[in-house]
């Protein structure tokens, strides 16, 4: 019984694509739902911080909210359209690769402003 190679690598390519899409999704789910959060945060941070300045990461984030939901509306949405439209298989792998990294890049950014004002005020705290 013989395989057919090109089936076989067709196969192996859309259990990876799907395999991308499913981490887009979830990485993507977080950048969300941190993003549709953003507005809440600064408000805690101007209560909390009593009329200090953020730091600038978190006044760059708090600034452009619309801006991080958007991005990542748009980041799944590109994923879904790529893994369905894209017929190259290298073309297809390499691009779902780099919204991963993109989205992972922009999830690290916004928890890192987002805590930046969390660890000056503990800082101030314990007096450092």
């Amino acid at each position: 019984m013989s395989v057919d190679p090109q089936k076989e690598i067709r196969q192996i390519s859309i259990g990876v694509r799907t395999l991308a899409v499913v981490f887009i999704v979830v990485l993507d789910y977080l950048n969300l739902r941190l993003a549709l959060m953003i507005n809440s945060f600064g408000r805690i941070f101007n209560d909390m911080l009593g009329g200090k300045p953020l730091p600038a990461l978190t006044q760059f984030i708090v600034a452009n909210e619309l801006l991080f939901v958007t991005l990542a509306l748009a980041f799944l949405a590109g994923a879904v359209c790529i893994a369905i439209f894209v017929r190259n298989h290298l073309i297809a792998l390499l691009s779902l690769s780099a919204i991963l990294l993109v989205i992972g890049v922009q999830l690290i950014l916004t928890l890192s402003g987002l805590y930046a004002p969390l660890q000056q005020t503990v800082a101030g705290l314990s007096g450092g």
